[in-house]
């Protein structure tokens, strides 16, 4: 079937090509198709000559300069629209986070050849094709939809992710998200943290406790670190103890001077 403009026929190569994809490079790979794979299709029913009319009509006659400026506009109005998350879908950065987790990255470059690693792995597009048939250019047609056409977007995909997590090659905090939060657990990472440094002095936690700890956390957070705050929870600790004993030791004064019968009925 013939591409009825250069925008349809740029799709057309793109699809055939199956992968991530730089501008610069998409301008060379359209070049070759079109003089190839789509020439071929064109040359079973129609003549050569009826082929470059075709091209005319396309809009492609000076060969590198209008077929640049056609993979130009196909960028331009695929482009996604910006957005606070610089136009990348939310699922993208979830799976930032389970990569860093998955495999450790110890610095961007690591972390942006393992987000790479994943998103073009058989394995992972094997999980998005579950729900049904689907073919490997609908694949990156679904990675294209969410924000990723090229290698460059991964990388700018993964320097917008560590501009919102800093401390994201911490060791504590990489194996959070490589272990997410289950019930009963703080879905926070320097809450989670604290509470870990806490069970290792106190390996039973009350509810109250641990609501206890919540607060401490959430008041003072901005003012104080991990190591303050769980000074300040075992203080809280030692003086409820002590307020307990004193309790405790009036009762038994009391009992001194008014023994109980244990004959009353």
């Amino acid at each position: 079937m013939l591409a009825t403009n250069s925008f349809e026929l740029v799709e057309r190569c793109y699809g055939q090509i199956c992968d991530l994809m730089e501008m610069e490079e998409m301008k060379l790979k359209f070049i070759d198709y079109v003089f190839s794979d789509y020439q071929d299709e064109v040359l079973k029913k129609y003549d050569v000559d009826f082929f470059f009319e075709h091209l005319n009509r396309l809009q492609l006659i000076q060969c590198r300069k209008d077929f640049d400026l056609a993979v130009e506009a196909w960028y331009e109005k695929k482009s996604i629209k910006p957005t606070k998350n610089n136009g990348f879908h939310s699922k993208l950065f979830a799976l930032v986070k389970r990569t860093i987790g998955m495999y450790q990255a110890k610095d961007k470059h690591e972390l942006v050849k393992y987000v790479t690693q994943v998103l073009t792995s058989n394995e992972f597009m094997a999980k998005w094709q579950e729900n049904g048939q689907k073919s490997k250019a609908m694949y990156f047609q679904y990675l294209d939809r969410l924000g990723v056409r090229s290698y460059q977007d991964i990388e700018s995909l993964v320097e917008v992710w560590l501009i919102e997590n800093p401390q994201a090659f911490d060791e504590y905090r990489q194996q959070y998200y490589k272990n997410p939060a289950r019930r009963g657990r703080p879905n926070n990472v320097e809450l989670s943290r604290l509470l870990d440094q806490i069970l290792q002095v106190k390996p039973d936690l009350s509810h109250k406790e641990k609501e206890r700890l919540r607060k401490i956390y959430y008041y003072h957070r901005h003012q104080m670190g991990i190591e303050e705050m769980v000074g300040k929870f075992l203080k809280y600790l030692e003086a409820r103890d002590k307020e307990s004993r004193q309790v405790d030791g009036e009762k038994i004064k009391m009992e001194d001077f008014f023994p109980l019968n244990k004959h009353e009925s």
